[in-house]
């Protein structure tokens, strides 16, 4: 058969790679007529090669190597059926993997897994012996290769008649018979000695998502509660779960030029946008203020890229470990907001909910007198959100008012006006808040604050502080 060999045909391949289950002789015969590197894997009937292994060939199982910085991991072997032939239970393919881990690190990550067997449910069969291994699937999710290679599973077998199939970053391609790859190898920045290898470190991870792991773990919240379906604002998605690297701050792909079908899928989910198509809701984590991706990392670039302010989303919200006052805090905000269907009221103090909340029932009572019919609290929320809430905290903004008292948040400076705006009303038992008396406030704590910035000592700043806020509670 190889004296029909077509050398000219094959004459710019540059690599020779054997996913397993070829004669050794035949090999040689590769290597002799076409002066390439072949890097080999056992298949599970290569029992042969112990004794015949074929020459001028390198076996890479359980190995990292790299050609012309293309970074090639070798796995070979099927799915343990007996013993018979090369074969591994499950177990044992995820410890060589993880044997392989420091070679996959020293060289900064591998491009091409060179495997005898597919991954767990992608080309495989239902029987054991062409069934995929699981931990293939765990090494795709975690490294991130950019193909996948394997052979074993042949159409003659009645399996997948799929050859190619995209998985997360990484292309599965199964080689039954032969298979042309063309690849270039990543181009990485040459770290000079001026710029070093810390800054570019700190530069990459600058430019780069927060790390939910990182901060959950830094702020110490571990424990969780499912908040379920919510609308909230796209600004506030800051991070990813497990991708942080992968995007910018702007949630904008890095090495884009490199990520054709990324674009493509990207550009898909902004026509389903624009034709009104419904989407799947992405699944975020919260911290405090801010959501962390877990899934639908590319719905949210394409929602960001389309002018879309707001966006529906499974919620897990994070919470700190015991009952120190935080956790009490967060759970004080999330009974409000579940009572009230109102999200993005932040408060330093849990009795300033019960104020709120108050204010809220009090505007539902003049609704319901003012209508002569029943609306339910959440309905109420709404009404009282946009007719007392948003004027006054809008006024806050324009005035800059939070630059002088860092700690605050808007929701804690509404409350305290609220109530100096009550303390000044002729009506001292009403808890509402009378718009007109707490948009004055505004102006009189706009020109406290003034008085303290005065270029004084800060005993008098003090003083006039003090004096100015007594004046207030008359």
């Amino acid at each position: 058969m190889y004296e029909y060999f077509d050398k000219k045909r094959y004459s710019e391949i540059d690599l020779i790679l054997s996913a397993g289950d070829l004669r050794p002789e035949y090999l040689s015969f590769l290597v002799d007529m076409l002066n390439k590197r072949c890097y080999y894997v056992r298949g599970n009937h290569d029992i042969i090669y112990n004794v015949e292994p074929p020459l001028g060939c390198v076996d890479i199982d359980g190995k990292v190597v790299s050609h012309k910085g293309i970074r090639i991991l070798g796995l070979g072997g099927s799915m343990w059926y007996g013993g018979r032939g090369v074969e591994h239970t499950d177990w044992q393919m995820r410890w060589k993997v993880w044997k392989a881990r420091f070679q996959i690190w020293r060289r900064r990550g591998v491009d091409i897994v060179l495997t005898h067997a597919p991954p767990k449910g992608i080309h495989d069969g239902k029987d054991l012996c062409h069934r995929g291994f699981r931990s293939f699937l765990k090494l795709i999710e975690k490294y991130k290769p950019r193909y996948l290679i394997h052979g074993h599973v042949h159409k003659s077998y009645g399996y997948s008649e799929e050859k190619i199939t995209q998985v997360q970053e990484t292309k599965v391609v199964n080689v039954q018979g032969k298979h042309v790859l063309e690849i270039q190898p990543r181009m990485r920045k040459k770290i000079t000695k001026k710029e070093g290898w810390w800054n570019t470190v700190f530069k990459l991870r600058q430019d780069s998502l927060k790390s939910f792991y990182a901060e959950s773990r830094a702020r110490k919240y571990l424990d969780s509660i499912d908040r379920g379906i919510q609308t909230v604002k796209s600004d506030n998605i800051v991070g990813s779960v497990g991708r942080p690297l992968d995007f910018s701050r702007n949630f904008s792909i890095k090495g884009v030029d490199g990520k054709p079908h990324i674009q493509s899928r990207v550009k898909s989910i902004e026509e389903a946008m624009q034709e009104g198509r419904p989407l799947p809701a992405v699944e975020l984590y919260k911290i405090d203020d801010e959501y962390y991706v877990l899934d639908g990392h590319h719905r949210i670039i394409a929602a960001k890229g389309q002018g879309q302010k707001f966006i529906d989303a499974h919620i897990v919200e994070y919470l700190p470990l015991g009952d120190d006052s935080r956790r009490l805090l967060i759970q004080k905000r999330i009974e409000f907001e579940d009572e009230t269907g109102l999200g993005g009221i932040n408060l330093l103090h849990r009795r300033d909910y019960d104020k709120l909340l108050l204010q809220i029932r009090n505007h539902k009572n003049r609704i319901e007198e003012k209508l002569k019919e029943k609306v339910t609290l959440k309905e109420a929320a709404r009404d009282w959100f946009s007719v007392f809430y948003c004027p006054v905290t809008e006024k806050i903004k324009k005035l800059k008012l939070r630059q002088y008292f860092p700690k605050a948040t808007i929701g804690d400076m509404y409350v305290y006006l609220c109530d100096q705006a009550r303390l000044r009303s002729e009506k001292r038992l009403e808890h509402t808040c009378n718009l007109p008396e707490a948009l004055e406030e505004i102006g009189i704590l706009a020109k406290t604050t003034q008085i303290i910035l005065l270029d004084e000592g800060f005993k008098e700043r003090t003083i006039r502080a003090f004096r100015s806020l007594f004046r207030l509670g008359k």
